[in-house]
């Protein structure tokens, strides 16, 4: 068998790409052909012949599979496929993962399951990294990277020696000056350009936290569940920052020629520094280690290079975790940090060591024909070293403003709601409730539904309160705001008090719907187990019938960190 391998990965948010790259480099310093793609990019007919598949992949939604996987996913979970099809690949799979979700690295367990049951055989076991590690996916992938190539080093000796990994690598990219003007706004294909018509705070002033109600119109179809995406922007003030340190004129007009054909494609279009820093390349985001790794192949001060190879080797770990992930530090503060590295004729490489600005995902919060409603909480923090952090989408969205212009699209939510004779019961606690204010808008409640809201304070966080209040039977809405009285009560409190109610739509044929921050949804589902046991089943009936309900999708689950 030739020295070849596929490195492919599912991927939502970059993560998972992130590692197949790092994979790839590594195969290519050991002298494998490389070819790195989204699964679904891939023929699957070249993985009917003889070879070596890297999948990575991560999980979404309610045990989804990324956008770029699922093709491929219901491609070879067809029943009526030989069972030896993939009797002539090596693989292995790695999953990258959050212990907090139920469905935790559900999707990479599934891809392997189902592979070794086509007949494809294991390079290397099978891993599952945890987000909730101390040293992140890095706790799992370091070792697994490293058992991966000593097996293919055994498996595909060479006498060509491993390429030193203070071997520059060739960019791949390079920037080609150009004198055309500039797209000052780049919309892909699929991507709608729509306008913000409001952005208001809908939590009080004195609140620890805003949560905004944006509007956009457009014209865009969807439905109750369905989700919106929003491609953020840095600011003005990080761009030009970004551009002084580097002596780069904002204004400059460039192509970008791709020299790797695995690399991503950017849009065949002028460019200006401003528009790439501002809408492709995520500056504001928290470097992966490769960034400290190139970087120090690029340092010609020795201190500073010293310190970014520490950063960049398995040994600095610990450091790196410190001084990057924990703090999230953003690019632009590591590039001011180390004030000797020069790029200025480099640029290219500025492709390679920042990451690609990715979508976030809001579940739509209205079901109306010519706009979006969302309902958005802003993340801020303090750092360790109480240094105000913000999320990147959540800086963008507070800063827009009536008339401004938002590149969104439309895909379709994890939940699947049944029409409007069916008795439901959402679980919404804060920007949780966005999902199923759509469903209240989209149709008349004509069987018994039940919303439980919880926040923290009623006078402070009660979101949509006039709203819900005027809602008719057969609705019922249930609050619960932790902090009110000195015993703090949740949601979950709720559902145990309202048993019987409740208990009447499950016994009915009623759906759960729950929606909101990822340590929330196990308490809730006790709640419900709990109602069980206390209309007459026992807790191992009690657990049986809600996973009886889990198993028919009538009783969904949508949740984030």
């Amino acid at each position: 068998m030739e020295r070849r391998l596929y490195v492919l990965y599912g991927s939502q948010t970059g993560t998972a790409q992130d590692l197949a790259e790092r994979v790839s480099r590594e195969a290519k310093r050991r002298h494998f052909r490389v070819s790195t793609a989204p699964i679904d990019n891939c023929d699957p007919n070249h993985l009917t012949e003889q070879c070596n598949v890297i999948f990575i992949c991560s999980t979404t939604g309610q045990g989804d599979a990324p956008d770029n996987m699922t093709k491929f996913m219901r491609l070879i979970l067809k029943r009526s496929l030989p069972q030896d099809l993939f009797s002539q690949m090596n693989m292995t799979v790695f999953g990258l993962g959050d212990s907090t979700y139920s469905k935790f690295n559900f999707v990479a367990k599934k891809l392997r399951n189902r592979l070794i049951q086509l007949g494809a055989k294991e390079i290397v076991k099978s891993e599952y990294a945890d987000e909730q590690h101390p040293k992140g996916i890095d706790g799992t992938a370091v070792k697994w990277v490293n058992d991966l190539f000593t097996k293919l080093m055994l498996d595909f000796p060479t006498d060509l020696p491993i390429i030193s990994e203070n071997t520059i690598p060739d960019p791949r990219y390079k920037i080609l000056l150009v004198t055309e003007p500039a797209n000052q706004e780049i919309v892909e294909e699929g991507v709608t350009c729509a306008k913000v018509l409001e952005n208001d705070r809908i939590t009080s002033s004195d609140h620890f936290q805003s949560v905004r109600h944006l509007v956009i119109e457009t014209n865009l179809k969807y439905g109750p569940g369905d989700v919106c995406a929003i491609m953020p922007k840095n600011l003005t003030i990080h761009i030009e920052a970004l551009c002084k340190r580097f002596n780069l004129d904002p204004n400059q007009t460039f192509r970008i020629q791709k020299t790797d054909p695995d690399a991503p494609d950017f849009p065949d279009q002028v460019f200006t520094w401003h528009t790439l820093f501002e809408q492709y390349l995520d500056i504001c985001g928290t470097p992966r280690r490769y960034f400290f790794q190139l970087l120090s192949q690029l340092a010609h001060d020795e201190e500073e290079k010293d310190r970014l190879e520490w950063f960049g080797c398995s040994d600095g770990i610990d450091d790196l975790y410190r001084y990057n992930q924990r703090e999230k530090r953003m690019y632009v503060e590591i590039f001011q940090d180390f004030k000797k590295i020069e790029l200025e004729t480099k640029t290219s490489y500025f492709l390679d060591l920042i990451s690609r600005m990715q979508p976030r995902y809001f579940s739509i919060a209205s079901c109306k024909p010519d706009r979006i409603e969302l309902c958005i909480a802003i993340v801020k923090f303090l750092s360790p070293y109480k240094q105000l952090r913000t999320g990147t989408c959540t800086r963008y969205i507070e800063n827009l403003k009536p008339n401004d212009t938002v590149k969104i699209w439309v895909k379709k939510g994890t939940m699947q709601f049944p029409d409007a004779n069916t008795p439901v019961i959402m679980v919404g606690p804060g920007t949780g409730v966005a999902p199923f204010r759509s469903l209240l808008q989209h149709h008349e409640i004509k069987k018994p539904t039940i919303l439980f809201f919880g926040n923290r304070n009623v006078k402070k966080d009660f979101l949509y309160e006039n709203e819900m209040y005027s809602i008719k039977s057969p609705f019922t809405l249930s609050v619960a705001f932790s902090r009110d009285q000195n015993e703090k009560v949740y949601v979950q409190h709720r559902i145990r008090e309202l048993k019987d109610d409740v208990w009447d739509i499950l016994k009915s044929g009623g759906h759960v719907f729950v929606a909101g921050n990822n340590k929330m949804p196990k308490d809730v589902r006790e709640a419900f187990v709990d109602v069980g046991v206390q209309n007459g089943l026992s807790a191992q009936e009690a657990e049986e019938f809600i996973a009886q309900l889990e198993k028919n999708k009538k009783y969904q689950v949508e949740s984030w960190g």
